[in-house]
């Protein structure tokens, strides 16, 4: 198993991130194969849309204790750390060369990576795992890579250690920019999704991050040809856009979940149900861009929602038990979620942005409180905002889009809460530009706009749309 170690570099104009890799393999071959080459793992590579470079330092552990001594120090470190763990032993096998696998076919984590998970739930450092098995490399629970020891080069290894470095400088806080500006005359609209088009792009922004990137994706989402990241609560959704002013590309995206019923539904009196125009439209493109996907978008976004799935953090820990307040006000409510920046567009604000323009459009529709939940090294950030921890320990996510969670809260009924969105609004509704670079555009789905009086169920595929 081997362990890679980050830590920000600060005072150059390029970064360091200082990465320190240890090595636990215990079948004799792999081991050999690796330690005869060790330098090759210490390389610098550049960091990916950041202006950092890599710089690693390799190391071997021999034995279980040896790798126990050296988490244990890791977790004593007041410097935050990001470590990897690399090993032949993170996956169960019944027999050698065997690898168990559940009844989907998937293999199966073993009480190593349980152990390390456990260990640093709550603590500042980041952790992630590559596993080395036979048979192809495929998506496992908990793991953030798997390589197949079939063949495996020094170089495809090296490659997977700095595809995991990756996928946690995400988690970690932006690069400093340094006083590194965007290009003359350029900026950032942060605004309400306007077309078909945006969110298609939104969704292209999410399967690179969350599946290329941070590999949390089932396997046939990343390599499926569509490119696009989509779920049920996404047609219940308002989704915003950071887009640049120049090619109208989008760099950055986000959505507000709102507990509404589907268009199609009638109030009491037999009347529609009014919903915010932005959400109606939202939806239809959604049907839209997954009917055209095809299998298996039109499964995920057509599936019904539990009794308690109003919300993505409902279906994540036991509220029913522990969070009854949230229960509640469920039907007053709304959730942050899906926040993505493309990693060159890191560090320029767009995050702090887009979070505003969460809360000022649930205080524009009267939420009364809205729900997030985030990794624990985003609990200082969305604490900046109001936001307040919900009671329980971090809870696993059903989904793949990560392995631990923090609940989070920000009461929108409290006048200091309420006082902050109604000033964001206003800054909002006049357009003004925020944070040098970025300025927000429009806040309603503005321009000519006709939806249907029903939605398709999706049926249908349309293969010309990619």
């Amino acid at each position: 198993m081997s362990v890679l170690r980050v830590e920000n570099g600060t005072g150059s104009q390029e970064a360091s991130f200082r990465v320190s890799a240890l090595f636990f393999v215990q079948d004799k071959g792999l081991h050999d194969r690796i330690r005869q080459d060790l330098k090759a793992f210490e390389r610098s590579a550049p960091v990916e849309g950041h202006n950092e470079t890599f710089r690693i330092a390799a190391k071997f552990l021999e034995t279980e204790n040896d790798l126990r001594g050296e988490l244990k120090l890791l977790l004593v470190r007041n410097v935050p750390t990001t470590i990897i763990l690399i090993s032949d032993r993170l996956i169960v096998r019944d027999l050698p060369g065997h690898v168990v696998r559940d009844t989907r076919g998937r293999a199966c984590p073993g009480p190593i990576v349980d152990d390390v998970r456990r260990q640093f739930l709550i603590s500042p450092h980041l952790v992630g795992m590559v596993g080395l098995h036979e048979g192809p490399a495929k998506h496992v629970r908990d793991i953030d890579r798997t390589a197949s020891v079939d063949g495996l080069t020094n170089g495809a290894l090296r490659d997977s250690i700095l595809n995991v470095a990756l996928s946690l400088r995400m988690k970690a806080p932006p690069p400093p920019r340094n006083g590194e500006q965007m290009p003359a005359g350029e900026a950032i609209r942060i605004e309400t999704v306007q077309s078909e088009t945006q969110l298609r792009q939104c969704f292209a922004i999410r399967h690179a991050v969350y599946g290329q990137i941070m590999r949390y994706l089932p396997d046939e989402i990343i390599e499926h040809r569509a490119r696009i990241e989509i779920d049920r609560f996404d047609t219940r959704s308002i989704h915003f856009a950071a887009v640049r002013d120049r090619t109208e590309d989008v760099v950055g995206t986000m959505r507000l979940v709102l507990n509404h019923p589907n268009p199609r539904s009638r109030s009491a009196n037999g009347s529609g149900a009014f919903l915010p125009f932005p959400l109606r439209a939202h939806e239809w493109w959604c049907q839209m861009i997954a009917r055209r996907a095809g299998p298996p978008f039109i499964s995920k976004v057509m599936a019904p929602l539990s009794e308690f799935g109003v919300f993505p953090i409902l279906l994540s820990t036991d509220f029913r038990r522990n969070q009854k307040q949230v229960i509640d006000e469920a039907l007053y409510g709304c959730e942050l979620s899906r926040l993505v920046i493309l990693p060159a567009y890191r560090g320029f604000g767009i995050s702090r942005v887009l979070i505003k323009a969460a809360i000022a459009k649930a205080f524009q529709l009267k939420r009364k409180s809205l729900l997030l939940e985030c990794i624990p090294k985003h609990v200082e950030m969305y604490a900046k905002y109001g936001f307040k921890r919900l009671d329980g320990a971090p809870h696993s996510r059903p989904s793949d889009l990560d392995q631990y969670a923090i609940g989070m809260r920000l009461s929108m009924t409290q006048n200091e809460v309420a006082g902050r969105a109604k000033q964001y609004l206003l800054q909002i509704l006049q357009q003004q530009r925020d944070f040098g670079c970025l300025r927000y555009g429009p806040f309603e789905v503005e321009g000519d706009v006709a939806l249907p009086s029903s939605v398709d169920d999706g049926s249908q595929s349309d293969a010309s749309y990619f």
